[in-house]
């Protein structure tokens, strides 16, 4: 088998995720591949990160299809075979193939050096003969081998970075104590490096861990029905189309679909309800939910690292790698602390002619582990709290960024709005079409259709009892509707853009459609056979809060709150004056709601779009920062957004910019606890009061000071909930003082099996 230089991660219309071994850690060769792929007609953006090879490539679909860019990729990739995303079978659900730092055996190492230490330390005080410290003596001979990592590192620097870094300043700080007949403070020097990266390493695992604790699933065996029969397996030799089956207390090991049974699932982890939702034949699942009543039977659709869950602990595991522009502020103060540390020590043996105080202040001053840790701990607790509640931020950039725009813009169907509408009115003139025909035509054609309007009609026809029936043909008209072909007829349901398109005369329902928009009521055309047969009226609710949520932004600093929508201008007005919003944006295609986005950049603004992540990718891709509200379970919507919000609870939109200025208040704090300290330290180390030693104690010290500020991110309660006029159920989203189906629901399985 060829072998593979790069993998089809993911892959929607319109955006492409790839990632390459051989462009990770590769700058030189990332720029290579965004700057070819930039020269072709039609890529929108092209966004690379070296630290784990991974690119982004938004492109516009009807210039330049996905195998163009393909073939472009195999040009730069010439020695491949493409491979397209699949399910590891030997992969567990959950896992990831980023493998951590060797932990145990740097352990090992730095307590065999610590014990050598102290073993010398200990002759050298009672000893009654002193410790051989020339550069022939064992101590010597005991720091080179120990040291030879550090320097390893520091010509591999130089060689491939092409600039001075960390590990060359202390490689010449062991050499020349070394050479000074100094070998026990070579010693020292190099365990208290050892140990600071060894702490480093921890610390960044530790990150990693807490976020992999919160979404990864530890099921080694499940369930598959073999010709009726349940047969033990374990979950890596599941395969696509299998079917499992899934008991009481028992976690789901794949992502699938119910084929029979009844079941109350929990996944919060997934969506974010708080409560378990009952679920029957049909209803999709999640690899990772719990059943915590009832038995089901699912067929399997994706297994290993392709299930949703995985996907998610991918990406958050590419945010961790990611570097945000605070953490290159860390970069550079630990550089110029690096320059300043080199002047002192050179002042410091001028004046004292002490090689012995030189070596502590270059040991103070050329170990800025703590500078290096200020960012990346702090950015790295942030993303695990946002993790815990259910919020994605797929980098520090991302993180840093939200908290600065003062321009946000909603969409409003499924955004502002709550995700079920109902269908409020039918209007009807002519006798012969029943009410019946109406919304079962119109249920037919929007059969497979994920607009929340879609959902509603179908719901209607639920309601109404109506029998479905499936459309031969079907085409989606972005923007507009859906055309589909039913017994021999062509359907067409949509907005007026699309009846004027297909030549449709709708003009003797205009008063009863001004009437349905005048009252907040979406207007819906249904044709049928060229004639128009009727007007559906579907109302989208509030979200509730959502007036709070606004108010709570503009005194968070957001200056201009757009609605950008597809819907008619009244309906949208009517909306924008009840939140307050400053400007509203109507009857927009998806490319329309991106020029508004285009336009307030070229004002000069930072505009944040949230939406549902599908109809709005375009636009998000245009915006400085794009979050997906109600992304759970969606992988379009964690592909389309930079903070993928896995419920649809506007008040998690403040509560992930109050994360973002705390983090930035939580690593300015932490620079100055990194600079002070190592201020103090050198006044000590020049002055003579501190041996080389404890200068090393002081860096571990100040590096564990910044390690526990960091840590309070994890405990960050973000914002507190804005409060609505009327309590609301965290399931349905309905008013408490309205019927709940979901919460009826939920008691179904158990009063079944009482039954």
């Amino acid at each position: 088998m060829a072998l593979s230089y790069y993998r089809i991660r993911h892959s929607i219309p319109g955006r492409m995720r790839v990632k390459s071994f051989l462009m990770k850690k590769d700058p030189a060769r990332c720029t290579t591949v965004s700057d070819a792929l930039k020269e072709m007609r039609g890529i929108v953006a092209v966004t690379i990160n070296p630290v784990v090879g991974s690119a982004v490539i938004l492109y516009e679909q009807k210039v330049v299809p996905q195998e163009m860019i393909l073939a472009k990729l195999d040009e730069l990739f010439p020695v491949c075979c493409r491979i397209e995303a699949k399910a590891s079978p030997n992969m567990p659900v959950g896992c990831s193939t980023t493998q951590p730092p060797s932990l145990l055996r740097d352990f090992l190492e730095v307590s065999a050096l610590a014990f050598i230490v102290v073993y010398y330390l200990i002759k050298s005080f009672f000893g009654k003969s002193p410790v051989n410290e020339t550069v022939l003596g064992l101590p010597a001979a005991t720091a080179a081998l120990f040291g030879y990592p550090i320097l390893k590192k520091a010509v591999k620097d130089i060689v491939e970075k092409k600039k001075c870094t960390l590990h060359q300043f202390m490689a010449f700080t062991g050499i020349v104590a070394i050479l000074m007949a100094e070998a026990m403070t070579a010693l020292e020097i190099i365990f208290i490096m050892r140990l600071g990266t060894l702490i480093k390493d921890y610390i960044t695992d530790r990150s990693r861990r807490a976020i992999r604790d919160i979404l990864l699933v530890n099921e080694k065996e499940t369930y598959r029905v073999v010709d009726g029969v349940e047969v033990a397996v374990p979950v890596s030799e599941l395969k696509v189309a299998d079917i499992v089956a899934v008991h009481t207390g028992e976690r789901i090991p794949a992502d699938g679909v119910i084929v029979s049974g009844q079941a109350v699932i929990d996944d919060s982890h997934i969506t974010g309800r708080s409560v378990p939702e009952y679920r029957s034949k049909g209803d999709k699942t999640f690899a990772g939910t719990v059943v915590h009543d009832g038995a089901i039977h699912i067929r399997v659709e994706k297994t290993g690292n392709e299930t949703y869950l995985a996907r998610v602990l991918d990406m958050v595991e590419e945010s961790l790698a990611s570097r945000a522009p605070v953490m290159d502020q860390g970069d550079v103060l630990s550089a110029r602390l690096t320059k300043l540390g080199i002047i002192v020590s050179v002042g410091t043996l001028i004046i004292t002619q002490s090689i012995y105080r030189v070596l502590t202040v270059l040991l103070v001053m050329s170990c800025p582990c703590a500078t290096v840790l200020a960012a990346s701990t702090a950015v790295s607790a942030a993303i695990a709290n946002a993790a815990r509640k259910n919020i994605l931020i797929k980098g520090g950039l991302y993180l840093e960024e939200v908290g600065r725009p003062d321009v946000i813009c909603f969409d409003k169907t499924g955004t502002i709005t709550c995700s079920q509408p109902e269908v409020k009115s039918l209007v009807i003139h002519n006798r012969k079409i029943s009410e019946h025909e109406l919304v079962g035509a119109a249920a037919s054609a929007e059969l497979h259709s994920h607009h929340p309007l879609a959902w509603a009609i179908r719901e209607m026809a639920k309601e109404m009892e109506i029998e479905v029936a499936g459309h031969a043909e079907c085409q989606v008209i972005v923007g507009r509707g859906v055309a589909a072909r039913l017994d021999g007829y062509d359907i067409l349901v949509g907005n007026e853009h699309l009846m004027d398109m297909r030549g449709i005369w709708i003009k003797q329902y205009i008063k009863e459609t001004e009437r349905l928009i005048a009252e907040g009521q979406s207007a819906v055309y249904v044709a049928k056979a060229g004639k128009l047969i009727g007007v559906i009226g579907i109302k989208n609710k509030v979200r509730p809060g959502a007036k709070s949520v606004m108010q709570y932004l503009k005194n968070d600093g957001i200056r201009e709150i757009h609605l950008i929508t597809g819907d008619h201008e009244t309906v949208a007005d009517k909306m924008a004056e009840e939140l307050g919003v400053d400007f509203c944006h109507a009857d927009l295609l998806p490319e329309d709601k991106a020029e508004v986005i285009e336009r307030l950049t070229r004002e000069g603004k930072l505009p944040i779009m949230v939406g549902d992540g599908v109809n709005d990718a375009l636009a998000m891709s245009k915006a400085h920062i794009g979050i997906a509200m109600g992304a759970g379970g969606s992988d379009v919507a964690i592909e389309a957004a930079d903070i993928a919000l896995a419920t649809s609870e506007l008040w998690k939109i403040p509560c992930v910019r109050a994360l973002s200025k705390e983090t930035i208040n939580i690593i300015e704090q932490n620079y100055k606890i990194a600079t002070y300290s190592n201020i103090v330290g050198v006044c000590l180390g020049a002055a003579g009061l501190m041996t080389p030693l404890f200068a090393g104690f002081l860096h571990i010290f100040h590096s564990l000071g910044v390690w526990l500020n960091s840590s309070r991110l994890l405990g960050f309660d973000m914002a507190e909930q804005p409060k609505c006029s009327m309590p609301v159920c965290a399931v349905s989203e309905k008013f408490e003082s309205e019927p709940c189906t979901v919460c009826a629901a939920m008691d179904k399985v158990t009063n079944d099996r009482i039954s």
